[in-house]
């Protein structure tokens, strides 16, 4: 009878051994600051959003005239932004 009460004892203690960390420990966020942030990554996300757009206007997802609004946007964003750039291109 004792031998099953200490039994339940040590597994009632290392059950609440391994959940503690689980149930009682914070949860550290992780995310971008901003400081890794450059010029060069947005114009290159433009890149992307305009070789996509292509993409999808070839396929014959995006109408001919969303394709140019769209493309349109993405250059004067491109070409601001190599304008903000110091000694800009």
């Amino acid at each position: 009878m004792w031998l099953y009460l200490i039994s339940g004892a040590v597994l009632l203690v290392a059950a609440g051994l391994l959940a503690y960390p689980l149930v009682f420990q914070q949860v550290e966020r992780y995310g971008t600051d901003g400081r890794h942030s450059t010029p060069f990554s947005e114009r290159d996300a433009l890149l992307q959003a305009m070789s996509e757009l292509e993409l999808e206007f070839q396929g014959g997802k995006v109408a001919e005239a969303d394709y140019r609004t769209h493309k349109a946007r993405y250059e004067r964003e491109y070409v601001a932004l190599g304008k903000a750039k110091p000694g800009g291109e």
